[in-house]
């Protein structure tokens, strides 16, 4: 058994969520996070898995929008702070089609997971989301992190439900 950092949002609530599961492989800690969302009668799309226990470092909101009002009342958040240099962040999270809800619908999204150079995680947000509306879709952050970090799921899943095959 290894552990293995999984990551996604809650869309009821558009919360991020991210939770370290012990497993023999990345789609079987995937099954295991699809379980604790399924006993708790919720739906959690996944944006990514990561091989050990990874942390993330937005620690300055709980919801996929950081600018969501509910962060306002929320505790324990940290406010972005940028640096003095330019780092490199991991952004993790899932693009939606801008124009296609059926699309978003059947595949929960394209699992994203990009490495930026900004200032701050908000920062390399900023850019990543630009990116994605620049290429006409929406993307939804679900965590970031600090270095370069890679998928252990991206040879099993290209979208939120990995089963799904879309050409």
């Amino acid at each position: 058994m290894r552990d293995f950092s999984v990551y996604g949002y809650w869309p009821h609530t558009m919360e991020r969520w991210g939770e370290v599961f012990q497993a023999t492989s990345a789609r079987a800690a995937e099954d295991l996070a699809q379980m604790y969302a399924a006993e708790r009668g919720a739906a959690l799309r996944v944006a990514g898995v990561f091989e050990g226990v990874i942390a993330s470092v937005d620690r300055y909101t709980l919801f996929v929008d950081p600018r969501d009002v509910r962060n306002l009342d929320a505790e324990g958040l940290d406010p972005d702070v940028p640096g003095l240099q330019n780092e490199t962040w991991t952004v993790l999270g899932l693009i939606e089609s801008a124009k296609d809800r059926r699309w978003n619908e059947h595949t929960g999204g394209q699992r994203f997971c990009d490495h930026v150079l900004a200032d701050s995680p908000l920062s390399a947000e900023d850019v990543v989301e630009d990116k994605a509306r620049s290429e006409g879709g929406r993307l939804l952050v679900c965590a970031v992190f600090d270095g370069t970090r890679q998928r252990a799921d991206a040879l099993y899943a290209k979208f939120a439900d990995p089963n799904v095959q879309v050409g």
